[in-house]
């Protein structure tokens, strides 16, 4: 590595200023936004199964989708995830993320 660019990366090894402690209570929330993602949701859903430690609640969005992504999320209701929003073809990721939360 170059010393400019060992300069760049100089942040990774420091210690962090502050770290916001985690309201008693707290969860997360993972949003899964699909839209025709037939090819790929399985696997997804998979995945999201397998972790050790699941998120509190996994809401899935699925944007308008014109293959089988909406028949995979409903199958998918109470096991990788816990709940599903029918949204629009017209709907960025953004306007997905916000749906769902």
């Amino acid at each position: 590595m170059t010393d400019t660019t060992a300069e760049l990366w100089s942040w990774v090894d420091a210690e962090p200023e502050h770290v916001a402690e985690v309201p008693a209570g707290a969860t997360v929330t993972a949003v899964v936004v699909a839209r025709n993602a037939e090819s790929w949701l399985r696997d997804a859903l998979r995945s999201l199964s397998a972790l050790t430690t699941r998120p509190g609640t996994v809401v899935a969005v699925d944007n308008g989708s014109e293959d089988a992504t909406a028949d995979i999320l409903a199958a998918a209701v109470g096991t990788s995830i816990d709940e599903v929003v029918h949204g629009q073809a017209t709907w960025g990721f953004g306007e997905a993320v916000a749906a769902a939360l």
